[in-house]
């Protein structure tokens, strides 16, 4: 598992959101990407593609319910219509690199987060959303590179 730790400014980010269930997110977050490309609002927010691509984000979990929404979108300063919009505080991030086709490669390293990551070190969780950044890419191939950032307490 290959990650890096970093301090970001903070952000706005902007995109289509949907509540994902706990149990059943490795099926439920790649049919909402399939569900946003064919989506006519995607196309608001894909025009305000950034530096960092589309990016996918993990907020508002819920323990009781074991569910979270689930927002694809861009970082925008302006703001787009009809579309939600997250601000992100400056932060520091455990950024872990994925190399691969999508969807395998970002739920196997999602799995050693989980199950590994906060195990083996001393870093804590901070109470923020999860990213991940989906630069432009063929997402099909075994070189695909995107990342995973989570918020943790410096």
């Amino acid at each position: 598992m290959n990650y890096r730790i970093e301090t970001k400014p903070s952000m706005r980010l902007q995109g289509l959101s949907r509540r994902i269930s706990t149990d059943s997110d490795c099926i439920q977050i790649p049919r909402f990407w399939d569900d946003f490309t064919k989506m006519h609002a995607s196309k608001s927010i894909t025009d305000h593609i950034g530096p960092l691509g589309l990016i996918g984000v993990r907020y508002n979990n819920c323990k009781v319910g074991l569910q979270f929404d689930y927002m694809i979108g861009v970082e925008a300063n302006e703001a787009i219509e009809g579309i939600d919009s997250l601000e992100i505080p400056e932060c520091t991030w455990a950024v872990f690199e994925v190399v691969g086709k999508l969807p395998e490669s970002i739920q196997s390293v999602w799995q050693d987060i989980l199950d590994d990551f906060f195990v083996r070190t001393l870093y804590v969780h901070k109470e923020l959303p999860e990213l991940e950044i989906y630069p432009d890419g063929d997402t099909s191939s075994s070189l695909y590179a995107c990342e995973i950032w989570i918020p943790i307490e410096d």
